[in-house]
């Protein structure tokens, strides 16, 4: 179990790996002025964050949970999928999103895939 800083920062490194982020000192103060400002959330919410941690690949919905679907999706934002026509697919970065704006603690969710 992480700290809302330490989840934040190792999700800044799992996303973006590739970049310097700057140095360890700049890091941890921009981490903690997010944490004060909202928890974080801005940051965890941003579609570019989300589509560097999540990725774009895209998930069949229907393999998850269909009763979970129908309950919380909005069919008009699903593709069809060219190659089954009756499954729906999304890219996950768009489904983590919605799992975890529905969650009390957001950070928790993303916690797990770190």
């Amino acid at each position: 179990m992480y700290t809302k800083e330490e989840i934040l920062k190792r999700a800044l490194l799992k996303a973006f790996p590739e970049k310097e982020l700057q140095n360890q000192k700049d890091l941890d103060k921009y981490i903690k002025m997010q944490i004060k400002r909202d928890d974080g959330l801005a940051l965890i919410f941003y579609h570019p964050f989300a589509i560097a941690f999540f990725g774009e690949k895209n998930i069949n919905i229907w393999a998850i949970d269909k009763k979970e679907f129908e309950e919380n999706y909005d069919e008009d934002e699903m593709e069809y999928c060219d190659n089954c026509s009756s499954r729906m697919i999304m890219p996950a970065w768009k489904l983590h999103l919605q799992r975890m704006v529905l969650e009390r603690e957001p950070l928790k969710y993303l916690e797990t895939f770190l």
